[in-house]
Parts: structure tokens; C-alpha cells; sequence
């Protein structure tokens, strides 16, 4: 296997760091007003220590930033300019976390326009309504193949060394959101990336992300009872599947879109193939916007109701 590129080690660290079940929850949280350490563990119900490791990492990497407060022993975490541009993703996040749950999200005021906020996603280009329909992966002659740099990037961590969830972080409860439980398990992560790629058969999914088959069979599974993924039976015997993104796998795709988006913001590389929005045969940029006025939310500007 050639040497990861910087290109691809930015994208593991990006998703260690954020697309983490206890992350997801911190910045969640903190979109919602929450800043002292104890407002974050009512909010999350994460441990004392997990939530001390979690937001040492958080401003370690520009993305919180630790003030002091009225108290001397105890801190402010309020996000840099860099943690804003998260804000999109925990959004988005939070659409997810409606669909699963069938009830409306809890509501937000846009106070810029005075309506109720409700999130579009639009393409930066052409300002069009995105439709999954109309987007599309569009290889290119040069650089890291999109489906090699999956197959290494799943061996990569922050430190350089494999990582491998566990199926007992996965079904852990403790409280969490689906979102966070589901998208913040890597092998997960990389089935639905992987099948945003156009893999959906078993044996491909094995080759690809070199995982183990119980493994693979465990968040298969995991992935259909949470109605992310749909599976079709094309052979009957042997018995063979197809599994293939459902609606809500599809929102997951492009919150998981929107992560890499903000990922790759610093960055001049690129790989061998990119998202197209082919109405207007543009590299997709996605841009959230509030619904009824069309304006891209700030964070102090959405306040719940």
C-alpha cells in the first residue's frame, strides 16, 4: 500500500477529531448555548473524564477556545472562527437526529428574518435547491483514486496507528443521540461513504475497507435497524445481497459531505474525484441557508423557542 498522502491523513484527523459520538454531542450542545463544563454534562450526560479529554482536544485544535469566567476555577468554552464554519454540520446533524426520531426538531427562531429556521441546502453556484438526484461522483485523470484513498484512509488515525471501534461503543447507549452513535463509529462512517461510492455488495465492501466479515455483518445490521441502509437480494442461491442508501442514508451522506466540506476548507490538494452538482456541471459546494429567507444562519442568530 503506497504511503497516505497529506490529503488523506487531513481527512482522518478531521474525522477522529469531530465525527466522534461524544464530539457530536459537545458541539451540539454548544450551538445550543451551553459554554461551562458542568451545563455540557447536564446537556450530554457524558462523563467527567470523557468531557475533559474531549474538550481539551476541542480548543487544542482551534475549534473551542478557553476563556475564564466570573469563577477562578472554572473555564468558558466558546467556539473560535474556526468552530463556527461547524455549524452547518451540527445543523444538519440535527435534521438527521428528526428524521430518525419522526418528531420535528425542537424549534429555532432565525431572528434575522423572525420565522421559524428551517435548513435548505442550496448549491453555492447556481443557488439551486440540492436534490440527491442531481448530484453525482465525477472521476478524474490524476491523483489518489476516490475508492483507494477510502481503503487507507480506514487505517489512519491522528497518531498515525489503526483504529477499530468497538461493537460495544457502537450499541453503548449512555444517552446519545442516533446521529452521534451511528456516524461517530468509523466502520459505519466508511460503509456509507463506501456506498456513496456505488459499493453495495458484501464481498465488495470486505475488499474495499479490509474489515472483518462479523464486523461488516454487525454494522450491516446496525445500519438496516436504524433505516440508513435498505437491503435487496439480486441472487437467490447462494443467497446474495445488495445494500443501498436509504432516504435517511442519503441525509447521513450529506451531513457526512458537509464534515469533509469543512475538513478540506484549508486545504489545495485534492483527489481523483469529486461531488458534482450536474444541473449546472459545477464541483458541488454546498451552502446551508435558512428556508423562508434564504440568508445563512450565524450561530447568534438561531435561538430556541
Amino acid at each position: 500500500m503506497k504511503a497516505p498522502s497529506h490529503i488523506l491523513q487531513t481527512i482522518a484527523d478531521g474525522l477522529d477529531l469531530i465525527a466522534n459520538r461524544w464530539t457530536l454531542s459537545i458541539l451540539q450542545a454548544a450551538f445550543q448555548g451551553c459554554c461551562r463544563f458542568d451545563e455540557f454534562r447536564t446537556h450530554t450526560g457524558i462523563s467527567r473524564a470523557t468531557l475533559t479529554r474531549r474538550l481539551e482536544e476541542l480548543t487544542r485544535h482551534d475549534i473551542l477556545i478557553k476563556q475564564a469566567s466570573d469563577h477562578p476555577r472554572r473555564f468558558l468554552y466558546v467556539f473560535s472562527e474556526r468552530g463556527l464554519g461547524l455549524l452547518n454540520a451540527s445543523l444538519l446533524a440535527r435534521e438527521l437526529e428528526a428524521a430518525w426520531s419522526g418528531e420535528p426538531p425542537r424549534s429555532l427562531k432565525h431572528t434575522t428574518c423572525g420565522h421559524e429556521f428551517r435548513a435548505q441546502l442550496i448549491c453555492e453556484h447556481c443557488n439551486a435547491e440540492l436534490h440527491d438526484k442531481d448530484i453525482a461522483w465525477q472521476k478524474r485523470d490524476h491523483g489518489i483514486n476516490e475508492l483507494q484513498e477510502l481503503n487507507q484512509l480506514q487505517t489512519l488515525s491522528s497518531n498515525g496507528q489503526s483504529k477499530r471501534p468497538r461493537d460495544s461503543a457502537l450499541n453503548s447507549k449512555n444517552g446519545q443521540s442516533v446521529v452521534a452513535n451511528i456516524i461517530g463509529d468509523r466502520w459505519c462512517l466508511l460503509i456509507i461513504i463506501a456506498n456513496l461510492l456505488n459499493v453495495s455488495r458484501f464481498d465488495d465492501f470486505l475488499k474495499l475497507l479490509n474489515i472483518a466479515p462479523s464486523t461488516l455483518n454487525a454494522r450491516l445490521k446496525r445500519l438496516q435497524e436504524q433505516e440508513l441502509i435498505n437491503k435487496e437480494q439480486y441472487q437467490e442461491n447462494p443467497p446474495r445481497y445488495n445494500y443501498q442508501l436509504s432516504k435517511k442514508g442519503l441525509m447521513a451522506g450529506r451531513f457526512i459531505s458537509e464534515l469533509r466540506q469543512w475538513i478540506l476548507a484549508d486545504s489545495n490538494e485534492s483527489v481523483s474525484s469529486q461531488l458534482v452538482h450536474t444541473p449546472c456541471g459545477t464541483r458541488l459546494q454546498q451552502k446551508l441557508v435558512c428556508e423562508s429567507c434564504g440568508k445563512i444562519p450565524r450561530a447568534d442568530t438561531l435561538l430556541p423557542v
